[in-house]
């Protein structure tokens, strides 16, 4: 066993082995380095595995910047495609003195989707349309997938639905009915047999999923697998933009930045959000009031 004066001699020579390059030998040097590197290395892969690991799902986020008009206004005039939908055998003639006025719709809701062979199975609940004032209320309806929709009769006669299938349902004053629609690549046009000039569009997806966005126009997450999607922006059953493709990769999380104007153009951007922060979007201006003049 080593005496005092043997340890305190082995003492000085580590300190003179560590801050005296010229009383060891080269190699003895390096071994000695290589181990404290090994120890430094395999101390910081300990410490690394320690961690939480990474949150294993993926899906999208972000928000959506809707015009403040756009959500205000509750109809609209009838453009080329609704007025060809709703066009029949009838004439229609102009008083005498009077201008002709547009004929003015319920705007229908505005849907942000997402379309692909791996989005859930979940089944929404149904839309809604009434009949009321001798018409369909609102005039265009999109379902995310096949299923049923609810038709209420506010009018005080029975009303007979029908679509390409025929007779779909006959519903009594004051009742509401559900009726199941197919998925179609083309739009499917309800009528009432009862009233010639009620007429409703209805489009069909195969296999959608609504995105939410609340008034501020966040975007919550929602868990989607690792996959190839589409991304589509609807207003009633006519497609405003899209269908734009984007994937999702496995721990991926996409951000989709869009905005819709007014006039339902919409500005789209996906990005993926483990590699970038998307770009922010310059506010929309609300136009002012009537007889105001705008700085």
């Amino acid at each position: 066993m080593p005496g005092r004066f043997e340890k305190r001699l082995t003492s000085k020579r580590r300190e003179a082995f560590f801050l005296d390059p010229a009383s060891v030998r080269p190699m003895q040097r390096v071994s000695a380095l290589f181990a404290v590197f090994s120890f430094v290395v395999l101390a910081g892969t300990a410490s690394f595995a320690q961690d939480p690991p990474k949150d294993e799902k993926a899906g999208i986020r972000g928000r959506v910047i809707v015009e403040p008009e756009l959500l205000a206004a509750t109809e609209r005039a009838i453009d080329d495609v609704r007025a060809e939908a709703l066009r029949t055998s009838a004439h229609a003639r102009r008083p005498r003195g009077r201008r002709l006025q547009p004929m003015m719709a319920a705007i229908p809701d505005l849907a942000v989707v997402v379309q692909g062979e791996d989005v859930r199975t979940e089944v929404p609940p149904p839309k809604t349309l009434v009949v009321e004032g001798m018409r369909f209320v609102p005039g265009q309806v999109l379902l995310t997938r096949p299923g049923a929709i609810a038709i209420e009769n506010r009018e005080q006669v029975p009303v007979t639905i029908t679509g390409k299938e025929g007779v779909l349902a006959t519903i009594p004053p004051g009742e509401t009915k559900q009726v199941n629609l197919g998925a179609d690549k083309d739009d499917q046009v309800l009528s009432i047999k009862e009233m010639p000039f009620a007429r409703a569009v209805a489009r069909v997806l195969e296999r959608g999923l609504a995105v939410p966005f609340d008034a501020n126009g966040d975007v919550p997450f929602i868990p989607l697998v690792e996959g190839e999607y589409d991304l589509s922006f609807w207003l009633g059953s006519q497609l405003l933009f899209g269908p734009t493709p984007f994937s999702v990769k496995r721990n991926g999380l996409s951000y989709i930045d869009a905005t819709i104007s007014a006039n339902t153009v919409v500005t789209l951007a996906v990005k993926d959000a483990s590699v970038q922060v998307a770009f922010p979007v310059a506010p929309i201006r609300t136009p002012p009031p009537a007889g105001d003049i705008e700085p």
